[in-house]
């Protein structure tokens, strides 16, 4: 069996996404910014679910950055002739400072989404 990596590699280090304690391994499809963020997962999670995402970021100097935010599952879709579900998060409690770091990483990582990279 092969190993699951859960990080996802940027050109500015390395993003990890913890749901709870579990990595999540991402293949290339981690997205966060300040409103939410778009995920993978090998089993599906009900809209309207409250879920707590750790990110811990890793820039290319090595400096660790751990941030948590608490989000609502907007949708999950599976994705055809794959085991896996995009899943859609709406952060819930993003204060200005968390939403200036989640602004910050998104940049540094090129993670934003389509709506937060336009403005």
């Amino acid at each position: 069996m092969a190993e699951q990596n859960p990080s996802k590699e940027t050109e500015s280090g390395r993003a990890v996404l913890y749901l709870g304690d579990d990595p999540v391994d991402q293949a290339g499809e981690l997205v966060f910014c300040p409103l939410g963020m778009r995920i993978m997962t090998t089993r599906p999670i009900e809209p309207y679910t409250l879920i707590d995402a750790t990110l811990k970021v890793t820039s290319e100097d090595g400096t660790p950055q751990t941030l948590c935010c608490r989000g609502v599952v907007a949708d999950c879709e599976c994705l055809e002739g794959k085991k896996c579900f995009r899943v859609i998060v709406v952060f819930t409690d993003t204060d200005p400072a968390k939403r200036r770091l989640l602004e910050h990483l998104s940049h540094t990582h090129h993670t934003l989404c389509s709506y937060c990279a336009n403005y």
